[in-house]
């Protein structure tokens, strides 16, 4: 390969880098201590990393910490830029022993996403930030 066929590739790849990371509206890392319900997959404990994109509709990545688990594509019921997402917060509801995510906030962005949880709301929890167990990134 010559030398301005290499410079070439190693340009096209970095602009398709710098495209890709801009593209990502926010991002968030937190851990589920038990089994939890997300748009009707059914999430262990564990840790996962949540990307939100927005072409055209609003979808939210998940997928585990260590790459090796289930990934989920989600399009939130909702996605809004509020004031009220002070801390980064997985927003859970319950039914019995069951809990689905009801809704994520990332408060670098401001965004929240709601979803349509899967059970009946009976019980609400948040985990948070200052629990220690979600954590921002970008």
């Amino acid at each position: 390969m010559t030398f301005t066929k290499k410079l070439g590739f190693a340009l096209a790849t970095l602009i398709a880098t710098c495209f890709t990371a801009a593209a990502q509206d926010a991002a968030a890392k937190f851990t589920l201590t038990h089994e939890v319900s997300f748009q009707r997959t059914t999430l262990p404990a564990g840790t996962y990393l949540l990307s939100v994109y927005s072409r055209g509709a609003t979808q939210a990545i998940l997928r585990s910490e260590d790459g090796k688990g289930l990934s989920v594509i989600a399009v939130p019921t909702v996605a809004d830029y509020s004031s009220t997402c002070k801390s980064n917060s997985v927003n859970l509801v319950r039914d019995g022993e069951a809990w689905a995510v009801e809704s994520v906030c990332f408060n670098n962005s401001g965004l929240a996403l709601y979803f349509n949880p899967t059970i009946s709301k009976t019980d609400m929890a948040r985990l948070s930030s200052q629990a220690g167990t979600i954590s921002g990134s970008h």
